[in-house]
C-alpha cells in the first residue's frame, strides 16, 4: 500500500511537472492557433474587402464574385497553415532537436513528394494561377474543356461546378487546358431565327428592333440589357428553305438567359401580331436558373 501510494505521488509530481513545463504553453498555443484560424482569416476578409476597389470591376456583382473567390482561398490558406504551425510549434516545444531535423529533412522528403505527387503540386500551381489572373470568380458560367457549369467554389487544388440536372464535377486545376467564361464582365446574346414564307426582311428587322426597344423599357428586364437585342443579318437559308436571319444584344452578366426567354415571349405576340411565321434555330439551351 506504502508502494502504490509513492508511485502515485511520483505519477501526480511527474504529470504536474510536466503541464507546467510543456502542458500549459501547448494549450496557449492551441488556443493561438483556434484564434487565428477564427478571427485571423475575418480580420484578412474585411481587409479584402476595402481593398477589392470598386472601380476595377464592371459592376458590383463582378466585384462580389472577386471576394467570393478569394474568401475561399483566404480561409484555405488560414485552416492549413495556423495547423501546421502549431503542430511545428508543439513539437519544437516538447522536443526542440526535432524541428531542426525536420527542416533538415525538409529538401530530401520534398524531393521525394515531388516525384511521387507531381500531379497534386500541377494542381497547386495552376489553382493560383486561376485566382491571380481572375479567370473566373465563384458564381460564373463556365466551360472548363468538356464540362460545363456554375462555378461553387475554387480551391488551389480542384474546382467545383453545378450543371443543369444538378450534379456537381471537381475538377482538377491541373487538368484544366481551355477555360471558357459565359459571363464575364457581360454577356452576349445571339440567335438565329427562321422565318417562314416570303415574309418581307425590312417587316423583320423592324419587330425584332422594336421588341428589343420594350426590353429596355421593361421595369423587370431594363437594367439586365446593356445593349437590347436587335436585327444583325441574314446567315443563310435552312433545310426546309427558310430565312435565317441572327439577333444580337448584350446583358449584364449572367443574365442572357432570362433576357432570351423574355425576348422570344415577347417576339411571339409581335409576330403573330404581324403576320409573321417563325421558328428557332434548335441550340443546345444555356444554364437557367
Amino acid at each position: 500500500m506504502f508502494e502504490m501510494s509513492d508511485a502515485i505521488a511520483w505519477f501526480a509530481k511527474e504529470v504536474g511537472k510536466w503541464i507546467v513545463d510543456h502542458g500549459l504553453s501547448i494549450l496557449l498555443i492551441l488556443i493561438g492557433a483556434w484564434a487565428i484560424r477564427k478571427y485571423g482569416s475575418r480580420i484578412a476578409m474585411r481587409i479584402i474587402r476595402r481593398t477589392v476597389r470598386h472601380d476595377l470591376y464592371p459592376t458590383e456583382a463582378d466585384r462580389r464574385k472577386r471576394v467570393k473567390t478569394l474568401q475561399s482561398l483566404v480561409n484555405a490558406a488560414f485552416h492549413a497553415g495556423t495547423w501546421i504551425l502549431a503542430i511545428l510549434l508543439i513539437i519544437s516545444e516538447l522536443r526542440p532537436n526535432y524541428t531542426a531535423a525536420i527542416f533538415a529533412s525538409a529538401g530530401v522528403v520534398g524531393l521525394a513528394v515531388g516525384f511521387g505527387a507531381q500531379s497534386l503540386i500541377k494542381d497547386f500551381v495552376s489553382g493560383i494561377f486561376i485566382i491571380t489572373e481572375n479567370q473566373y470568380r465563384v458564381g460564373d458560367v463556365v466551360r472548363l474543356d468538356s464540362v460545363s457549369g456554375t462555378v461553387e467554389a475554387i480551391t488551389i487544388r480542384t474546382t467545383v461546378l453545378r450543371d443543369l440536372d444538378g450534379s456537381v464535377h471537381h475538377v482538377p486545376n491541373g487538368a484544366i487546358v481551355i477555360t471558357t467564361n459565359k459571363t464575364f464582365d457581360y454577356s452576349r446574346l445571339m440567335e438565329e431565327i427562321a422565318i417562314i414564307g416570303d415574309t418581307k426582311l425590312s417587316l423583320v428587322e423592324k419587330v425584332i428592333n422594336d421588341v428589343g426597344q420594350q426590353l429596355t423599357e421593361s421595369d423587370s428586364f431594363a437594367k439586365l440589357v446593356k445593349e437590347p437585342p436587335k436585327f444583325d443579318k441574314v446567315v443563310g437559308v435552312d433545310l426546309e428553305g427558310n430565312i435565317v436571319v441572327r439577333v444580337i444584344g448584350k446583358t449584364v452578366s449572367n443574365q442572357q438567359w432570362d433576357v432570351r426567354g423574355e425576348f422570344y415571349r415577347l417576339f411571339r405576340i409581335a409576330a403573330k401580331k404581324n403576320h409573321i411565321n417563325f421558328s428557332a434555330e434548335k441550340k443546345i439551351p444555356g444554364p437557367t436558373k
